[in-house]
């Protein structure tokens, strides 16, 4: 059974349920209202009767019954009852009087109906010296009981036609809601996990159309990751395939023909050159994958930050002086946080790599680290060669690189973002081409 069919009769049952709960109080207000309005005429009236008796006291009673008829709707009577006999209207007679059998001795008052149910009558002593002899005033109460069946007749024929209208309008309403349902199973099945490239139509924005809109960001997100993944193969392959390429030029170069022992020397320079390559890409793969199997506790331990920022300075001093740059340190000291000290130290020394390697000769490298409020903020800044504004978004993408003529593999700023983004951090990148680049790792303090 479908979803929308469960719901179209849930909705019918709760319908059905609603209507006969409120057709019936609906009935028993009216007959409580009907009868309580009935029983106080009749009331009132035997309240007039018994003080007319009074007031002609020693008159006529049946006389006097006869005169008060006239003028009041009730039919009276007066029952004798130690002898049985009934005085009043006699169209009325026989169903008081079949009533009145089963009435005992009657010394307060109290209302009744008649055997037939079409009389409503109040019976009370009109004399209290004179308790053998009752006051009866009958109403007429079959209007009522007309009047209460043809309401059940209507509510009878009413209640169906309302429930078909209920269970079409909840079936129409179940059907319109989960049209958004079918937009999203439609798009889902239609969609090629090679481009991801439909999208679901959101055309409200209620529950359904929330979802929608998420699923859709999801698809983004998906599209995205595969369309890196894409490029991550396609320029692994390539950055790998390269160096192969060489390594196997360069021993079939060299096996051509006997060479002296400075040739088979340079070829073989030349093969661990492009050995090393390789191996400084599988590297950075290997960190990478690290990255995203996410933080080992194992391997984790408090660090400090402070110390491994200056041992990692230290090691560039050398190849800084090399090129004349400048290399200023400004480390606040006991930072601390809690992770895994390779990825932090590798984390740096791509960093400092890139400032050293895209500043020319004689410029500055200005590298700070200091616990600012709730973050640890790592900044490293040169006066460098700069980044193209079209540039800027994808510089940590991996194996993006700007001049592939340049040594590199085009990892190390995926590195630093992976390990920003494991310790829940994020990376900034400010640079104008021709000015400078600044680098800014943040590390939420909690994770120290």
């Amino acid at each position: 059974m479908s979803v929308k069919l469960k719901l179209t009769l849930i909705y019918s049952a709760v319908m059905v349920v609603i209507l006969a709960t409120t057709g019936w109080v609906s009935w028993a207000l009216l007959f409580s209202g009907l009868f309580h309005n009935l029983d106080d005429s009749i009331m009132a009236d035997y309240e007039r009767v018994k003080t007319s008796i009074k007031l002609h006291h020693g008159d006529d009673i049946a006389a006097v019954l006869v005169d008060l008829e006239d003028s009041i709707p009730s039919s009276l009577f007066i029952y004798d009852t130690e002898s049985g006999t009934l005085t009043g209207n006699q169209s009325l007679n026989d169903q008081v009087q079949s009533t009145l059998m089963s009435t005992g001795p009657v010394t307060f008052l109290h209302f009744k109906e008649s055997t037939s149910g079409q009389l409503r009558m109040v019976i009370g002593p009109y004399d209290t010296s004179n308790p053998v002899k009752l006051l009866v005033v009958a109403r007429d109460a079959g209007y009522i009981i007309s009047t209460l069946d043809q309401y059940q007749n209507v509510l009878y024929t009413t209640i169906p036609f309302a429930l078909i209208i209920a269970a079409g309008t909840g079936f129409f309403l179940t059907h319109s809601s989960f049209r958004q349902v079918r937009a999203i199973t439609d798009t889902a099945q239609k969609i090629d996990p090679a481009r991801l490239e439909d999208r679901i139509p959101v055309k409200h924005k209620d529950e359904l159309g929330k979802l929608s809109g998420t699923l859709n960001a999801l698809f983004d997100r998906i599209h995205g990751f595969i369309d890196r993944q894409y490029r991550f193969t396609a320029n692994a392959s390539h950055d790998l395939t390269s160096p192969l390429t060489g390594i196997r030029s360069s021993a079939e170069v060299a096996l051509m023909r006997k060479r002296t022992p400075e040739e088979y020397r340079q070829s073989l320079e030349n093969i661990i050159g492009r050995t090393y390559k390789m191996q400084s890409i599988v590297d950075d793969l290997m960190t990478l994958a690290s990255l995203d199997a996410g933080p080992r506790p194992l391997k984790s331990a408090t660090i400090n930050l402070s110390a491994l920022l200056a041992d990692v300075v230290d090691m560039w001093h050398t190849p800084a002086a090399a090129k004349g740059i400048k290399l200023t340190p400004d480390i606040q000291p006991g930072v601390a946080i809690y992770g895994e000290p390779e990825q932090f130290e590798r984390m740096f020394d791509n960093l400092l790599s890139n400032a050293v390697k895209y500043t020319p000769d004689g410029g500055t490298v200005d590298v700070s680290l200091k616990a600012d409020g709730t973050e640890i903020v790592l900044t490293v800044t040169d006066n460098g060669i700069g980044i193209a504004p079209n540039h800027l978004p994808e510089i940590f993408e991996r194996f993006y690189r700007i001049d592939r003529s340049l040594d590199g593999t085009g990892l190390g700023l995926s590195i630093v973002r992976g390990t920003a983004a494991i310790y829940h951090g994020r990376v900034e990148a400010e640079s104008m081409l021709g000015k400078g680049t600044t680098f800014k790792v943040l590390l939420p303090l909690n994770h120290s």
